[in-house]
């Protein structure tokens, strides 16, 4: 998940779709702005991609969650 500043969220958008390993943008309400889907071959470059995304312009901070498993998928 990811917050970011004040009417700066579709400029974050925008960079963040530039990111090949992130495979989905949503936006939604609440504490956070969006959340992406990323995918990673291993953890060191899940932590390469989080601080990646850190470090756009925009972004104040992130909240990372792991998928452990699917319940449902349809």
């Amino acid at each position: 998940m990811i917050k970011t500043l004040p009417r700066l969220c579709q400029e974050v958008e925008i960079r963040l779709a530039e990111i090949s390993e992130i495979a989905a943008i949503y936006a939604i309400s609440g504490e956070y702005d969006i959340i992406v889907l990323v995918e990673a071959a291993d953890s060191i470059e899940m932590n390469e991609l989080i601080n990646r995304i850190g470090l756009l312009d925009g972004v104040e901070r992130t909240t990372t969650s792991i998928i452990l498993a699917a319940k449902l998928e349809r």
